[in-house]
């Protein structure tokens, strides 16, 4: 291969590399996290891209969110200590949607420890040296 045959091959992968690069599409996403009993809102939720944790953000204290990226996945799940999480199916097919996220108490359960002391009385053993 001649020197401008390289040349033309090199810059033609590089084309190909930035078109790939910034060709794809920004998905938004945007939406609300709310108690699904009550209403409340709730701030400083997660919202993550589903096997793309790295990718997410929280809601701030009006319980709202924005998610944008260009490497989303199929769907989002919205985390709340206490809550059960959730997750929704993303459609793709549009750049920006709107989800509204509706989470519901987590059921716990306790378990009770009782502890019995038995008290016996003190006898005094030499408890000091001379």
């Amino acid at each position: 291969m001649d020197d401008i045959t390289k040349i033309g091959l090199l810059l033609f992968l590089n084309l190909l590399t930035l078109t790939t690069i910034f060709g794809q599409e920004e998905f938004s996403i945007k939406g609300k996290i709310t108690d699904a009993q009550t209403g409340e809102t709730l701030p400083f939720a997660t919202v993550v891209y589903v096997g793309n944790e790295s990718v997410g953000t929280t809601t701030d204290v009006d319980g709202k969110y924005e998610l944008h990226s260009k490497f989303g996945t199929d769907s989002i799940q919205a985390t709340f200590l206490g809550y059960e999480s959730q997750i929704v199916a993303i459609d793709r097919s549009k750049k920006s949607q709107t989800i509204d996220f509706q989470l519901t108490t987590e059921a716990v359960t306790l378990v009770v420890a009782e502890v019995k002391v038995k008290k016996e009385r003190y006898q005094r053993k030499e408890n000091y040296h001379k």
